[in-house]
């Protein structure tokens, strides 16, 4: 009979999905068959704090995404090279097999000749690594599609020469963000207002409602004033809704003064629910219908 070929089996090394013995066990087992893999939602890279992410209220800590104010995981947020770097502290693996796992391996089981290697002939794709496994560049078919190996900040003075040392700024834009159509958005939700700036410069940089609606739900105010006065996509009633429910009185406010789309009876509802005094008041002042609303809801309830 004919021997089949051992699986391949994908870990997502986070801290949180795979245990560090269960990690020893399958790579001791089958090491050439150790897929890495991240499975992120979209809070990958963000920093801590809370944020909605496709329409879900989501708390990021310590590298891991939990629901709004539970200790439920939301989902993953681990970038590869933390995979990297944590095969080799469970393991003690050497830094090739570290980074086999993470480009080879998945070429090899995926049949991509072209891929997981710097062959002759092969796409030229890989990253430049600081000597802790941090990715400051990263080539895609030949060209530089990230890059912050030129924005190390000199003023902090490198132990060694190593480039681990020194501290990392701001990424630049390139053709790979603008190449992302919801670059935008993203850039709103997490109130980066000086990448929204230069997304907005490049005339055809679409977005859409969630860039608002989203900005207004983490409280960036000063974003959700830019969108206003320079886009034309508004928003939704989620804008409203998601201040709201996290006491964002200032963006309430302005949305209600300067939008006409309004809320839902979830504005007061999950204000109420969530403790933000200063919003219900708010939304009894301005806001009747959604009153009304929450009230009928209420009783509904009961």
């Amino acid at each position: 009979a004919t021997e089949c070929p051992r699986p391949s089996y994908g870990l997502i090394l986070d801290g949180i999905h795979a245990h560090a013995t269960s990690c020893r066990i399958a790579q001791a087992s089958h090491p050439d068959g150790l897929i890495l893999v991240t499975d992120c939602m979209a809070g990958m890279g963000l920093p801590d704090g809370s944020y909605v992410l496709a329409d879900l209220p989501v708390d990021v800590q310590g590298g891991r995404a939990y629901l709004h104010n539970t200790q439920t995981i939301a989902g993953s947020v681990v970038q590869m090279d933390t995979c990297v770097r944590t095969l080799r502290q469970y393991t003690d693996c050497s830094i090739e097999y570290a980074l086999e796992a993470a480009s080879l391996h998945p070429a090899r089981a995926l049949g991509l000749r072209a891929k997981g290697s710097l062959e002759f002939g092969a796409d030229a794709d890989f990253v430049l690594l600081t000597d802790d496994l941090r990715v400051v560049q990263t080539y895609i078919a030949g060209v530089l599609v990230y890059d912050r190996l030129n924005e190390l900040d000199h003023h902090v003075p490198p132990q060694n020469n190593s480039l681990d040392t020194a501290v990392l700024q701001p990424w630049r834009l390139t053709a790979f963000d603008l190449d992302d159509v919801r670059a935008l958005d993203k850039a709103a939700s997490v109130g980066d207002l000086a990448l929204v700036k230069q997304l907005q410069a490049h005339a055809n940089m679409h977005c859409t409602t969630d860039a608002m609606d989203d900005a207004a739900g983490n409280g960036h105010l000063e974003v959700v004033k830019f969108l206003h006065q320079h886009r034309s996509e508004g928003c939704t009633t989620r804008a409203m809704d998601y201040a709201a429910g996290r006491g964002h009185v200032d963006v309430l406010q302005f949305l209600h003064e300067y939008r006409s789309e309004g809320c839902t009876a979830y504005a007061m509802t999950t204000a109420k629910a969530n403790g933000h005094g200063a919003v219900v008041r708010y939304l009894q002042e301005h806001q009747h219908s959604v009153c009304l609303n929450d009230v009928r809801l209420t009783g509904d309830r009961g």
